[in-house]
């Protein structure tokens, strides 16, 4: 794989580092007085394993719109998706249907599968034989930003 000039230093500094850990509090955390977290850590959890299992299979992709706010995938969120998941019934999943990508719950009885989403003001997709699709991944996770 090619990696652009302009991002060899990120990428380096990344390989060295090896990822990120970060602590893990124990307890739960008041709402009421500050505790102080240095006094609290149960262990170091590192991000890379907990968040990317398969990193030669897995991308990140940026939600958009609202048909799976029902789902808590919000616009805007980053959905760390898996490509080497075989989607299930019942899986959020990325998909193509002729050459538009879209997040959908996947279902599927018999032969049959449905793209639904989880927003009432949206139909459900029934793919048909006639349409070009192909599942690109699961996603395993979304990342909300909060925005202030």
């Amino acid at each position: 794989m090619r990696v652009p000039l302009e991002l060899t230093d990120q990428i380096e500094t990344y390989c060295k580092k090896s990822g990120y850990r970060l602590p893990l509090l124990t307890g739960k955390v008041p709402a009421g007085f500050p505790l102080n977290a240095t006094d609290h850590i149960s262990e170091w959890v590192d991000m890379n394993q907990m968040m990317i299992s398969d990193p030669d299979n897995m991308f990140l992709i940026e939600a958009m719109g609202d048909s799976m706010e029902e789902d808590h995938i919000y616009e805007g969120d980053l959905l760390i998706v898996d490509g080497s998941i075989q989607p299930q019934h019942g899986m959020i999943v990325i998909a193509a249907i002729d050459g538009e990508y879209t997040v959908k719950r996947f279902f599927k009885k018999d032969n049959a599968i449905k793209l639904v989403p989880a927003n009432s003001n949206y139909p459900e997709i029934d793919v048909t034989d006639n349409m070009q699709f192909a599942v690109a991944g699961v996603v395993v996770r979304s990342l909300h930003q909060f925005s202030y």
